[in-house]
């Protein structure tokens, strides 16, 4: 009986020290993630757009017959759109 009543006085005291930790390294965590998005967006932009651009691209190419030349009229017309 009283080593249930420890049992579960230990799990209910380690389940507050761990809400507390959490509570106290949530600023950091956020930080750390807001550092992290700020690294990983313009990747992630990067490559959609170099996804969106890639059919463009073997059209262009079809033609063109040189994918250099066919990437650089896609980068010029894309810019020119923005």
């Amino acid at each position: 009986m009283i080593n249930d009543y420890i049992k579960k006085l230990i799990f209910v005291l380690l389940l507050i020290l761990i809400i507390y930790l959490t509570y106290l390294a949530l600023p950091f965590a956020i930080a750390i993630g807001k550092f992290i998005l700020r690294i990983i967006v313009p990747f992630l932009f990067s490559f959609a757009i170099a996804f969106i651009l890639q059919p463009v691209v073997v059209f262009f190419q079809k033609f063109i017959k040189n994918r250099i030349c066919a990437v650089l009229i896609v980068l010029l017309l894309f810019t020119g759109l923005l």
